[in-house]
């Protein structure tokens, strides 16, 4: 997700994006990282706080399960 421009927005506001996705199989290391810039012509008087992570999330190797069964008669 990237350069998503959002509506006027009132001072102290906040947006909330959710994003879901599928992890790696493999064990990984996945990095977050978010950033947002005033329009131009706007007066950002906190410029320092308009940036966030990264935020690391080590994944574990996911579980590949299969069962298999066996009918033995008499």
């Amino acid at each position: 997700l990237s350069a998503v421009a959002l509506p006027a927005m009132p001072s102290g506001g906040q947006v909330v994006f959710t994003i879901d996705g599928t992890a790696p199989m493999a064990a990984t290391t996945l990095s977050n990282s978010a950033s947002v810039a005033a329009p131009s012509g706007t007066n950002d008087p906190t410029p320092g706080n308009n940036s966030a992570g990264p935020v690391n999330t080590t994944v574990d190797a996911g579980l590949d399960l299969a069962v298999t069964g066996t009918l033995t008669t008499a």
